[in-house]
């Protein structure tokens, strides 16, 4: 939305099917790290630690996903 008001856009039809599948990736990355991060806890790892190596492991993929979303 902020890009599409810095370029003077209007919102349109495709802008907004790309914005709501774009917020569906963030989404889904999110349940992934969360996951990850329960996986860890799971494992008897406590929650700092599993919240260090859910985010170190996993952000990697996260960005390159909503990257490839994004751009393409």
């Amino acid at each position: 939305m902020l890009a599409l008001w810095l370029r003077d856009i209007p919102l349109s039809i495709s802008a907004a099917v790309g914005f709501i599948a774009l917020s569906g990736v963030a989404v889904l990355n999110g349940l992934v790290m969360i996951s990850y991060i329960r996986t860890l806890r799971e494992e008897g790892v406590s929650l700092d630690a599993a919240i260090r190596e859910g985010a170190l492991t996993r952000l990697r993929p996260v960005l390159m996903t909503a990257l490839v979303a994004s751009l393409g």
